[in-house]
């Protein structure tokens, strides 16, 4: 009894010496897989542009097999290829994995995909083309693809094709709006971010500018300047009827699709807007509340006087008005005034007054044809007539005129121009004269006077109406 026990416990013994490891011969090896790198922990993307992610590069300890790859995001297999190429339609990090598989192992990577918003820092450029209304987006960042319409991209549902008029930006509640105007009359207001429509506005009337503080949407046309306080979707007159209309003594006006801001520098000062009566030279002041400022700024000191352009100087406390009466076109460095907050008096802190006025000479450049805009705080105006952009100091007392800073593309006209980046550089939308892509853009280092050319694009979009930079 004691053999049999013997001889079961040597043949268990003896059982591996009789087992043949396969697995290292040449016909049964098993293939290892190690990565020669690594993917990142985290990929950055925008919103629907296409990411694209390399495989690890693979070395297999053993046979060379056939690789096989399975990506996922978000827990849901989008690829099965080596490379991933995959447009992002959301935003947010998403959890994502690669399988990498060779038949015999089985490896897996996680990271993530951080896809942020696409919009939101570069140029929004309105334009006309194709008798419809058009978004370009010019990224600051060059590395980004410019999008000639991103409107019709993000709202392929809605029908765009009416005449573009102007646009605006605002920010409110940790929200970015961006609301374009058409002559349908309509409105969109769309979310900044996504560049999706959120509504269709319809103002009474067709709007000939559109401005936006807060939660008011400001619009413009002919004969009344109206809001939309976008909480509760009413349309409001301002204090047009309230109190305006009634010091002008005016049944209609013909308002200028112009305005510029004004205000002062201490908290406890008014701020408002200025418009003009073109029919009746009136200098029409509107507070941003309910405070009260003098609703004819001036009053009878721009009889006859027609307005070409007009832009805020010295840090809003001052305005710069370009005039024409009888064929002469006159420069006026007007103060609207500073004004204490008071709900039921004008308080004047410095009353209203022409600092100073020059008549335009023909050596000046300026005709009655020419964009303007200006620095918040260098007290320099830049104004540009046909495809030339001159400099004028409002320290100068009247000194125009003189060699161009900057020339754009011969037979372009300059439709707008704005200065951005705390004084550092000037924008510049032209249109050229044919051509479905009329639009240009410039953009000039003003810094310290410097007056070179940064970039140009050229035949970018359609006609250019407007355009405005968000930075982020």
């Amino acid at each position: 009894m004691k053999l049999k026990y013997i001889f079961i416990l040597l043949s268990i013994l003896l059982l591996p010496s009789c087992i043949k490891d396969y697995s290292t011969t040449r016909k049964h090896c098993i293939s290892k897989i190690i990565f020669k790198n690594n993917l990142k922990s985290i990929y950055t993307a925008d919103r629907w542009q296409e990411l694209v992610i390399e495989a690890p590069e693979i070395e297999q300890k053993g046979k060379e097999k056939e690789l096989s790859y399975e990506w996922e995001i978000n827990y849901k297999i989008v690829s099965k290829e080596r490379v991933l190429q995959y447009n992002c339609p959301d935003f947010g990090i998403f959890n994502c994995r690669l399988k990498i598989s060779n038949g015999d192992e089985i490896k897996y990577i996680q990271f993530q995909i951080d896809v942020q918003y696409s919009y939101i820092d570069g140029l929004y450029i309105l334009a006309e083309k194709d008798d419809n209304t058009i978004l370009s987006y010019l990224p600051a960042d060059k590395n980004k693809v410019f999008e000639v319409d991103v409107l019709k991209k993000n709202n392929s549902n809605l029908n765009f094709a009416y005449k573009p008029i102007a646009m605006t930006y605002v920010e409110y509640k940790e929200k970015a709006y961006i609301y374009i105007a058409t002559n349908e009359p309509k409105i969109y207001h769309l979310d900044a971010n996504l560049m999706m429509n959120i509504r269709e506005l319809t103002p009474p009337n067709e709007p000939r500018n559109i401005w936006a503080i807060d939660k008011y949407l400001n619009v413009i046309s002919k004969n009344e300047f109206i809001y939309i306080d976008l909480q509760n979707n009413l349309w409001r007159n301002t204090n047009f009827r309230n109190n305006i209309k009634p010091v002008l003594k005016e049944n209609e006006l013909s308002l200028s699709p112009l305005y510029a801001r004004f205000g002062g520098v201490n908290k406890n000062v008014v701020y408002g807007t200025v418009y003009y009566d073109n029919e009746h030279g009136h200098l029409i002041g509107d507070p941003d509340s309910r405070e009260v400022i003098p609703a004819d700024i001036l009053a009878g000191q721009f009889n006859g006087y027609k307005l070409i352009a007009m832009t805020s100087i010295d840090n809003f406390r001052k305005l710069g008005l370009f005039l024409e009466k009888n064929g002469t076109i006159t420069y006026k460095q007007v103060d609207p005034g500073e004004y204490n907050t008071k709900w039921d008096d004008i308080q004047i802190v410095r009353p209203a007054s022409i600092m100073f006025s020059y008549d335009i000479k023909e050596s000046d450049h300026f005709t009655k044809n020419s964009v303007v805009t200006s620095t918040v705080n260098s007290n320099l105006i830049y104004y540009a007539t046909e495809n030339k952009i001159y400099g004028y100091s409002i320290l100068s007392s009247g000194n125009f005129g003189g060699d161009a800073l900057f020339t754009v593309g011969e037979g372009e006209k300059v439709v707008k121009m704005f200065v951005a980046d705390n004084d550092s550089k000037l924008y510049v939308a032209t249109n050229s004269e044919n051509g479905q892509m009329q639009g240009n853009i410039y953009c000039f280092n003003i810094e310290s006077n410097a007056n070179t050319l940064l970039f140009s694009k050229k035949n970018l979009t359609g006609k250019i109406v407007d355009f405005l930079y968000r930075s982020k």
